[in-house]
C-alpha cells in the first residue's frame, strides 16, 4: 500500500509538507516548471521519485545533486529507507513542527 503523503513527494525528492508556504499545491499538483525534465522524466519512466529510479542519478538530475547537497542526502534517505519510510519519518518530523529551516 502506497503511503497516504506520496502526493506531497515532488520527482526530484523535495517533499512539499516541509514548505512554509500553505497554499502551494505541490510539485505533483502542477506547481512549479511545468517543463520540469525531472519531472516529465520521472513521470514517463514511471516512478514515484527520482531517487527509486534505476538510472538514477543520470544526466538530468546529477547536476542538481552537485549543487544542491541537501537534495543528494533527501534521495540518498529515500533510497536507503525506501519511499513509504521515509515519507512516514518527514511526516513526523512535520507533525512535530520541526524546523527545517
Amino acid at each position: 500500500m502506497r503511503a497516504m503523503s506520496v502526493e506531497c513527494l515532488s520527482y526530484c525528492g523535495w517533499y512539499c509538507k516541509r514548505c512554509p508556504d500553505d497554499t502551494c499545491p505541490g510539485r505533483r499538483a502542477g506547481a512549479g516548471d511545468p517543463g520540469c525534465s525531472m519531472r516529465e522524466c520521472a513521470k514517463s519512466k514511471d516512478v514515484i521519485t527520482c531517487a527509486v529510479c534505476g538510472e538514477f542519478p543520470c544526466a538530468i538530475i546529477g547536476p542538481v545533486l552537485e549543487e544542491v547537497s541537501l537534495l543528494a542526502s533527501i534521495c540518498e534517505g529515500i533510497k536507503e529507507h525506501g519511499t513509504d519510510k521515509w515519507i512516514e519519518e518527514q511526516n513526523k518530523l512535520v507533525d512535530c513542527k520541526y524546523d527545517f529551516s
